[in-house]
Parts: C-alpha cells; sequence; structure tokens
C-alpha cells in the first residue's frame, strides 16, 4: 500500500470530490476581492486535480500547484492548462512571493511526509508569511479530533456505474488512519482492486490559530468555505497577513 493518489483514486476523487476545491476558490475570490488584490501568484500546495487552480486562473491570476502525486498533476494539467505545476512535497516547496497560499482537502494533515505536524507547520506558517504580501491570505483546512466521530470509527461506501470505493477510518489521540479499497471497471468488465492507506496527523484549532499570529497572521477559524458544512472534526482557517 505504497500508493498516494495514484491513477484510480486521482480519477475517482477528481471526478465525485472536487467540489470543496470550488468552494474554496469562490472563499479565496472573496477574500482577494476585499483587500484589493485583484492580481497576482496564488500558490495552491496539495493542488489535488487542478480545480482551484483553474478557477483562479480563469479570474485572471498566476498559479503555481504543487503535489505530490503525478497521477492528479496529470489531471490538473489538462485542467488548468494555463497554471504551472511541480511534483514536490509541499513543505519542499520554493515560496514566490504571492498574494495567497492555500492548502486544500486535508493537504496540511497528510503524512506523506514524515515531518508532517506541529514543528513543520510552524516552520510553513512562517514561511508563508514571508512570501504572502500584506493583507495577502493563507487559506486551508485540516483535520481535527472528532474527524472519525463520537466513538473513532468511521465507515463510509461510495459508489458509482464503473467503480466503488470503501473507505474504515480510525482515530487515535494524534492521527486518523484511513485504509482504501477501490474497485475500478476495466475494460472487460472485471473489477481491478487498488488499496491505499492515508494517515493523517490531527492538529489541535487553538494551536494553530496561535501559531499564525506569531507568525504574522490574523487567523479566523471556519466551519465551511461556504454554505454547505463540512464534516465533523475538519475546520477551514482563513489567516490574513498583518
Amino acid at each position: 500500500m505504497t500508493v498516494f493518489y495514484g491513477p484510480e483514486q486521482a480519477g475517482i476523487h477528481h471526478e465525485r470530490f472536487g467540489r470543496l476545491a470550488g468552494r474554496a476558490a469562490d472563499l479565496l475570490l472573496r477574500e482577494l476581492a476585499s483587500a484589493g488584490l485583484a492580481t497576482g501568484t496564488v500558490v495552491d500546495l496539495g493542488c489535488g486535480s487542478g480545480i482551484l487552480a483553474r478557477r483562479m486562473t480563469d479570474a485572471g491570476y498566476d498559479v503555481l500547484g504543487v503535489d505530490v502525486s503525478a497521477a492528479m498533476l496529470e489531471i490538473a494539467q489538462q485542467q488548468a492548462p494555463n497554471a504551472r505545476f511541480v511534483q514536490a512535497p509541499l513543505l519542499d516547496t520554493e515560496l514566490p512571493t504571492a498574494v495567497a497560499i492555500t492548502a486544500t482537502g486535508e493537504a496540511l494533515n497528510y503524512l506523506v511526509d514524515s515531518r508532517t505536524g506541529g514543528p513543520a507547520f510552524d516552520v510553513l506558517a512562517r514561511r508563508v508569511a514571508e512570501a504572502v504580501v500584506p493583507g495577502g491570505v493563507f487559506l486551508f483546512d485540516v483535520s481535527v479530533h472528532g474527524r472519525s466521530g463520537p466513538d473513532g470509527v468511521r465507515v463510509q461506501f461510495h459508489d458509482a456505474p464503473d467503480w466503488s470505493v470503501g473507505v474504515r477510518e480510525t482515530e487515535d489521540a494524534t492521527t486518523v488512519t484511513r485504509e482504501i479499497a477501490t474497485f475500478r471497471r476495466e475494460a472487460d468488465g472485471r473489477y481491478a482492486r487498488v488499496d491505499e492507506r492515508h494517515v493523517l496527523h490531527l492538529y489541535d484549532p487553538d494551536w494553530l490559530v496561535d501559531t499564525l499570529d506569531a507568525a504574522g497572521f490574523d487567523a479566523v477559524v471556519r466551519a465551511e468555505y461556504g454554505e454547505e458544512g463540512l464534516l465533523e472534526g475538519w475546520i477551514v482557517v482563513v489567516a490574513r497577513r498583518r
């Protein structure tokens, strides 16, 4: 189970679970408009299939998208041809001067990189503060305690005509582990199975706000990007550079 968002998962995620990135783009556009930042660079860390990148390039912004999944980036390049994409760990990305830096879809939670967690976020927040212009935005969402429900276990199934996905999610004091089984119909009618294991570090919301404040941001915690609420144990943070 060494794959992380391989072709099967990447395609399904884009097809079925892209609404979050669209809602994040809506909020980001409103935040940038309120700051009078109509042009500039947006860096999308953990850019996935390029949905937010496409919205931002369509609005006239330059976009740099970063992701560790080659399969995600292949879709992203097709979806947002005017954006630039780099395959790299988000913690290693050189951040250009930007009006906004985003990390949606729990990108900052994933333990793809062993450094993920408190110290790494502290360093990243300071690097983002150095890159973002005054009034610019650091927008992200993260999983927090309670992500897997009151019992710490959540089981979900998602189905479509050509695929099915089963997810068993378990939570302990510091992490959430997702065991994901994907079944995709092949040309001969049989189903191929691919297994992935995703481990996420959980953050404390108050600690995030304090860390962002120390880095030079005024941060607001929200329960959603738009009108549609997020799942239990999932928050949105809008941080504006002082």
